[in-house]
């Protein structure tokens, strides 16, 4: 296979697709698992749909241009999660096929090869989560322009006044995913050291950024929603700290074999000869993009597998530099194969368990813990079906079938209302959000009905609980 994409030319294309396909079709065939983040979305675009105001009417850190993309999918389609693994896999290939050209274009290997498009392909299939429209997924697009312009700036021939243009990139990527504006640190870094560059010109990144943060600020103010916007978005990115979705031990034995190569591929690059000085300085910056890469893990408020997509472009161009190499050519095909093997058995075997299931130790420690990731069964699952739900706390799984009833959607931002609740102003609060979307059910996780209940009659009134659950019905 490495012979086969080792020299890229039109009708390739055609057999990345085939590759792509034969990854990912079996686990649309199958039928993806719905996951709590897929729901939690689903809602948003819903709620949108409705005329509710984001961050407003709906309290949430979804980021602004992904909550754009749900909602036009809930327009078209409505809630469906084929449409989102669909719209997922066609904007990866895409993806793919961009970091080739740009990495060719930019002329940065010996080279002109779609070895880093097999790559990228192979490692954004290597989990389930990466088979959803994820927000980080959504914002590694605008990314990819921002090393395409890093490179063509750091380029004595090619080299162009971008560097606006970079921030402008930077800040639609943050408007995807908010972390990503750490990434401004790689060609700020980058042209310090490697170029000539003026201070003004580094100012022009950061004012790129800023114009497309100030523009959004700008629209949210005019609605009024200027704070809510701060609150819910801009300030969640210090105020939620990450969230683990899997044990720090699986993460470790999902990436173990991207890691020992990332290992391999940059030992085989210290001392390499064979490059020019403009290859060399952009080995570097994609170095320093797979370190910004590990901080943004710990901006977001959730950590999942699919939050290392933003490592993936580095690992694809270090890792090709290391394939392209001719010296133990056996060795690095072997490598390639186990690579596509890891990623079909995390998929597959761990998902759906396709083949009888080994009570082996190794089986055991392979086997990765995926009950906060995907939806689980709820209890009086008919009790949801098609209502107006709220939950107090952090479980989605009540949403699956259901729709959101008042703003309290994220309950890591509404704690600060239902965890005040000695505060009569915030009562009062809630008193009208209430009033003005009533739930038909409530799932008090918390148990903060019964204070809620004795503060205000309208909740004895409107609501009984179902004996011997946190379920309390609409009367």
């Amino acid at each position: 296979m490495l012979q086969l994409f080792r020299i890229s030319t039109l009708y390739k294309f055609f057999f990345l697709f085939l590759v792509f396909l034969a990854i990912r079709l079996p686990a649309i065939l199958l039928d993806i698992p719905l996951m709590k983040m897929e729901v939690k979305w689903m809602l948003v675009g819903e709620q949108i749909s409705k005329g509710m105001l984001l961050y407003a009417d709906i309290w949430d850190n979804t980021p602004p241009l992904s909550a754009l993309v749900y909602t036009l999918i809930h327009l078209i389609f409505g809630k469906s999660q084929v449409v989102y693994g669909l719209l997922s896999s066609i904007l990866i290939f895409i993806q793919a096929i961009l970091l080739n050209q740009y990495f060719m274009k930019r002329e940065v290997f010996l080279d002109f090869t779609q070895i880093p498009a097999l790559l990228y392909l192979i490692l954004t299939s290597i989990f389930i989560d990466f088979y959803t429209l994820s927000p980080s997924l959504l914002a590694i697009t605008p990314l990819l322009v921002v090393i395409d312009l890093t490179f063509s700036q750091m380029s004595e021939k090619q080299k162009r006044n971008r560097f606006f243009e970079i921030g402008i990139y930077l800040g639609i990527a943050s408007l995807f995913y908010l972390p990503s504006f750490i990434f401004i640190f790689v060609p700020l870094i980058a042209f310090t050291l490697y170029t000539s560059v003026r201070i003004q010109n580094l100012f022009a990144v950061f004012i790129g950024l800023f114009f497309i943060l100030g523009i959004t600020f700008l629209l949210f103010y005019l609605t009024n929603q200027e704070y809510n916007f701060y609150l819910n978005y801009l300030s969640s990115l210090f105020s939620l700290s990450p969230k683990l979705n899997l044990p720090i031990f699986d993460f470790l034995i999902l990436y173990l074999i991207p890691f020992i190569l990332f290992i391999l591929s940059f030992m085989s690059l210290l001392g390499a000869g064979r490059f020019n000085n403009y290859q060399t300085r952009c080995q570097n910056v994609m170095l320093l993009w797979s370190l910004v890469s590990i901080i943004i893990l710990f901006l977001g408020s959730s950590f999942s597998p699919h939050h290392f997509i933003f490592f993936i472009p580095a690992l694809a161009f270090i890792l090709t530099h290391y394939l392209l190499n001719p010296r133990f050519y056996i060795i690095k095909e072997f490598w390639l194969i186990i690579l596509l093997c890891t990623c079909l058995y995390f998929n597959y075997q761990n998902t759906y368990q396709i083949l009888p299931k080994l009570n082996t130790k190794l089986s055991q420690v392979l086997q990765i813990d995926m009950k906060n990731l995907l939806v689980q069964p709820v209890k009086l699952e008919s009790e949801l079906h098609q209502k107006k739900v709220l939950v107090i706390g952090e479980n989605m799984d009540y949403y699956k079938n259901s729709q959101l009833a008042t703003p309290y959607l994220n309950w890591r931002l509404t704690g600060r209302h239902f965890n005040n609740l000695d505060k009569y102003d915030i009562l009062l609060t809630i008193h009208q959000n209430f009033q003005e979307d009533m739930p038909d059910v409530i799932v008090d996780e918390k148990k903060l009905m019964p204070q809620l209940q004795k503060s205000f009659a309208f909740f004895e009134t409107n609501y009984e609980i179902i004996p011997n659950t946190i379920f309390y019905k609409r009367r």
